[in-house]
């Protein structure tokens, strides 16, 4: 079997829920789409996001890909809250091997564009977003 985007996704989540630093700041608020109904009041906050950021490359083989995606960290209380979320994401990420137990796959992270601190409106909440390249075989 090759390269499971889906798979990479999931493992990447894992190695932030597995991080203390991460889950003392947002527990297991570790999101892999955006927030679709800010209305409703369902956010959980603080919180992080990461979505594809666009598309990516995949040999014939499936045995390696490379896509880019960005990570969102979100805060109501301030955005300097939102920065040492998206640090301590940041720490866990940068230069590190993706790799889990239940997974077939390997491979290698690193932050392309440094981030960004915004204000959105319609949630009512901080945000930082910095974007993320990987690179998997398997």
């Amino acid at each position: 079997m090759g390269n499971s985007l889906r798979d990479t996704m999931q493992s990447l989540r894992a190695m932030l829920i597995a991080d203390s630093t991460v889950t003392g700041l947002v527990g297991n608020e570790v999101l892999m789409e955006h927030i679709l109904d800010a209305d409703q009041g369902t956010v959980p906050f603080p919180c992080i996001i990461f979505a594809l950021a666009e598309g990516g490359s995949s040999s014939y083989a499936r045995s390696h890909q490379r896509f880019v995606f960005d990570l969102y960290a979100y805060s109501k209380s301030t955005s300097d809250n939102a920065m040492a979320i998206y640090d301590a994401a940041y720490n866990v990420f940068q230069s590190a091997r993706v790799t889990t137990d239940n997974v077939t796959l390997k491979g290698w992270l690193r932050e392309v564009e440094r981030p960004a601190a915004m204000y959105n409106g319609a949630l009512s909440a901080f945000t930082v977003r910095g974007e993320w390249m990987a690179l998997t075989a398997g």
